[in-house]
């Protein structure tokens, strides 16, 4: 299962579709508070986090990951429109494993880099 967390439900929905068209399983859901009550019960192959939400940042999201026993080795993919270095140095540095600005890839590239980690 692939959870992909993003406050813009059309994205993660339709990222979650196309994952889906390509056998895999996942689940979008609207915020990084709904993605740490869904680690409770699951344990995702792969996290794909947007940084800029409401409520909670998806750096303190991906820290709270980290600091899970249960599922602090989870591949995490980055996928936000905060282009930023300072967020992508941050986000690298607490344990992501890769960082994609919206926009600067296509669906299948984006597809290709999460089922990479899928794969490992």
């Amino acid at each position: 299962m692939i959870l992909i967390v993003d406050d813009h439900l059309d994205t993660g929905t339709a990222l979650a579709r196309l994952l889906k068209k390509c056998g895999h399983e996942a689940v979008a859901v609207g915020s990084g508070l709904a993605a740490l009550e869904m680690l409770e019960s699951m344990r995702p192959a792969v996290i794909v986090l947007d940084m800029m939400m409401p409520g909670m940042h998806g750096l303190e999201v991906l820290r709270r990951v980290r600091e899970d026993a249960r599922v602090n080795d989870v591949p995490v993919v980055v996928y936000s429109a905060d282009y930023s270095f300072d967020t992508a140095e941050r986000a690298m540095r607490l344990g992501a494993q890769e960082f994609i600005v919206k926009g600067t890839v296509g669906w299948d590239a984006l597809c290709e880099a999460i089922l990479k980690y899928k794969a490992a």
